[in-house]
């Protein structure tokens, strides 16, 4: 059978039946015509070729101050960060303080032992809360067993281990050497204007150059004796490493220049010392870290996904997330060289919610609400009807004063509130069984609160959406709907 061109014309004829559509387009899905050509549409195109942690359960996108692009994402893992085209996977950070001054080997010192011949590293640390299947990163090299790990690996929690408390983790490869060591560089001015830097199987040889950036410090000699050699120059300095004393697999020499006078007598493997040095290659690129004070970033973990939720948005151009019955987190970009995300209102007097069910953020004021909060911050004892809201354009004021708009409300009807959102007209708040409306009428009480339905409580905390100026929500009940004709059940 000879093959025959289509005659129909441009566009689908769907108003009849396909025989009153007869010589015409009548239904199609992802073309469109072109020329009068008939063309596929492009399907979905990848974001990134970075693979994410875990199971993705919320995304929220938006432009920052430098028309950059950023996209939170939270995981069952925790939560990461999309910058342009660079992905950030930290969290809340935790120190791992081996080899402080002064180091001497005491449990208060972060160790790792290992055993030749086995992966498993046991990491001596006052880590009460590690579990297994969190994650950590190794925020510099460290040297482990004779094995060099990079900065920036992430290794998950294998075991908790208790005397000392701390954890187990394994490594890709098997240790070399059965050891219990810091794991860090350690700096010792044990000849005249000059340190041994002790650092197993590091790799260097004579003549090679690292970099110590401007924030450097290093604190050298015995215990209670302070040699303070600051590396201050603003673009940082560069050391070369000494033929003489020359190299060995563990050890090399540098001199410290004009940076600071040694005298030669410090005690050995007493430091402390911040900032980043970086092995520089011939042409000036870098070759590896010489790092910061050894600390690790474990993912902020949500717990059970079939029970805890990630809230994610933004107030401005910071960002801000928060997992059911946690603290609020927010990103202020840039991204710089800590966590991408700090939490707000922590320490030991917090004053802001550390315990919360839910967030979003409220127009016409920009204000974050915090539900299911506390009724006294800094208890833990959460609320389930107990709304917080911050003062006018902030995230991290909750405590309501004369002079801010910051304050709180309880619910009056209802077991929980569920979820919420800024509709278009109003803010909406849902719980288990009622729809309450929020309206910002201005201080000195700043929020009126109205019941608008009963019966249409939220079956979910993010079965809720905006859509143009309607807002649409799933109910135990149907679908409800409010928008201009009021509230409605639509199915």
């Amino acid at each position: 059978m000879p093959l025959a061109t289509p005659k129909a014309q441009p566009g689908f004829l769907s108003q009849g039946t396909q025989t009153q559509a007869q010589n015409a387009w009548f239904t199609g899905n992802r073309v469109r015509w072109r020329l009068g050509y008939l063309e596929k549409m492009g399907g979905w195109q990848r974001l990134t070729t970075h693979v994410y942690q875990a199971l993705i359960r919320r995304m929220h996108a938006w432009l920052d101050l430098d028309n950059l692009k950023n996209l939170l994402v939270g995981t069952d893992f925790g939560l990461e960060l999309l910058v342009q085209d660079s992905v950030f996977t930290m969290g809340s950070q935790f120190p791992l303080l081996g080899g402080s001054f002064p180091y001497t080997g005491a449990p208060a010192a972060t160790t790792f032992s290992t055993t030749a011949g086995s992966p498993t590293v046991r990491v001596a640390i006052n880590w009460a809360f590690a579990a297994p299947g969190q994650q950590f990163k190794f925020l510099l090299p460290v040297s482990l067993g004779g094995i060099i790990i990079p900065a920036n690996t992430v290794f998950a929690i294998k075991a908790a281990v208790t005397g000392p408390t701390g954890f187990t983790f394994d490594m890709a490869s098997n240790a070399l050497t059965t050891e219990t060591t810091p794991g860090i560089r350690l700096f010792e001015n044990n000849f005249a204007n000059g340190m041994t830097c002790t650092f197993k199987n590091h790799g260097l040889v004579a003549g090679n150059t690292f970099f110590f950036s401007g924030t450097t410090t290093l604190r050298l000699g015995a215990p209670g004796v302070w040699e303070m050699v600051s590396f201050s120059a603003p673009a940082g300095v560069t050391c070369t490493v000494l033929a003489s004393p020359a190299p060995t697999a563990n050890t090399f020499a540098f001199a410290m220049l004009t940076l600071g006078l040694g005298d030669g007598v410090g005690g050995t493997n007493h430091q402390v010392y911040e900032g980043a040095s970086e092995l520089l290659g011939t042409d000036g690129s870098v070759i590896s870290s010489l790092g910061t004070v050894l600390g690790v970033s474990q993912q902020i973990n949500p717990g059970n996904p079939q029970t805890n939720t990630w809230f994610l948005g933004n107030l401005g151009q910071n960002g801000l997330a928060l997992a059911t019955g946690g603290p609020l987190w927010v990103y202020n970009p840039p991204v710089g060289n800590a966590p991408f995300v700090n939490l707000v209102g922590g320490g030991s007097a917090p004053t802001a919610p550390q315990h919360s069910n839910g967030m979003f953020t409220a127009m016409p004021q920009a204000q974050v609400i915090l539900f299911g909060t506390e009724g006294v911050i800094g208890t833990g004892v959460v609320d389930p009807l107990l709304i917080r809201w911050s003062d006018a354009g902030t995230y991290d004021v909750y405590t309501a004063t004369v002079s801010n708009q910051a304050g709180s409300y309880r619910l009056g009807r209802g077991s929980k509130i569920v979820g919420g959102l800024q509709a278009p007209q109003t803010t909406l708040l849902i719980t288990d069984t009622d729809a309450w409306s929020m309206s910002y009428i201005g201080p000195p009480l700043v929020y009126g609160f109205n019941m608008i339905g009963s019966g249409c409580g939220l079956i979910a905390p993010h079965a809720i959406v905006t859509l143009g100026g309607t807002t649409y929500w799933l109910s135990l009940k149907g679908v409800w709907s409010f928008g201009p004709s009021g509230l409605q059940q639509v199915r």
